[in-house]
């Protein structure tokens, strides 16, 4: 259903004309998902398109209140959700960037919709585990 839905947006959007038809779109997998299963049912259309993702692992960091609350990489706990979030950065770049470069020789972008943390200092401490 969800690809059906970006493929009726995107061609409205190129069938309008002017400079639709090389407008970048944004589509996304089912319910915005950073699990690989949902990245890799998604149907790219031709053009240029901007997949948007939603992640919001490690939960105890994220959402969860009363659980983590510092990012400390000399932590264990830290350390394994440090790599799980690695992996799906890196499933991201192998099911759109560099695919879509391989099939297309188009642009593909992929946009981080959402990935939050409580605290409204959060983002530093993302940037230091990717």
């Amino acid at each position: 259903m969800v690809n059906r839905l970006n493929k009726i947006f995107v061609d409205t959007v190129r069938n309008t004309g002017e400079n639709n038809k090389d407008r970048y779109l944004l589509i996304c997998p089912y319910a915005t998902n950073h699990l690989e299963v949902a990245m890799e049912a998604l149907e790219i259309p031709d053009g240029n398109i901007i997949v948007s993702i939603h992640m919001y692992p490690p939960y105890t960091f994220c959402q969860d209140e009363g659980a983590i609350t510092t990012w400390n990489m000399e932590d264990e706990e830290c350390a394994g959700y440090a790599e799980e979030v690695r992996r799906y950065f890196a499933d991201m770049e192998r099911l759109f960037v560099k695919k879509e470069f391989r099939l297309y020789g188009g642009i593909m972008e992929v946009i981080m919709g959402s990935w939050i943390e409580k605290s409204m200092n959060g983002h530093f401490r993302r940037l230091r585990i990717c």
